[in-house]
């Protein structure tokens, strides 16, 4: 699996847990879960993905576990996960992040994996809103 249509969870709003590992996705697309409202748990482990867009998990609404750890992913865009109201759990290891905006992650986050990446620095300000 290297692509994701936009549609194709359509219909899948009962869906609790999606596990999408060990494939060969490189792209998030914009409102590729859009459907999946009732999505507790997403793991993208171990696939390509280089490249997160802004409205990547838009719709995620229920989700307290996203995995994305051992990918190709850069950069977090800022409020890349702010829409995940529910996240506690989140874990972005082993990619080759370089840098962190502020407001990236949602307040309520009780989990955050983020090593082996390649972080030269993190500001402090950019946990302010983690309680």
């Amino acid at each position: 699996l290297s692509f994701i249509h936009k549609n194709a969870f359509k219909g899948s709003m009962n869906l609790t847990k999606l596990n999408l590992e060990f494939n060969l996705l490189t792209l998030i697309q914009n409102n590729t879960f859009v459907y999946l409202t009732n999505l507790i748990e997403l793991s993208l482990n171990d696939n390509l993905i280089n490249q997160l867009e802004s409205d990547s998990f838009k719709g995620l609404t229920s989700l307290e576990k996203l995995y994305i750890f051992n990918n190709k992913i850069i950069f977090l865009n800022k409020g890349l996960f702010q829409s995940l109201y529910n996240l506690k759990i989140l874990k972005i290891s082993q990619n080759i992040i370089r840098s962190i905006e502020k407001n990236v992650f949602y307040k309520y986050l009780e989990s955050l994996s983020l090593f082996r990446n390649n972080i030269e620095f993190i500001k402090r300000q950019h946990f302010n809103d983690l309680n």
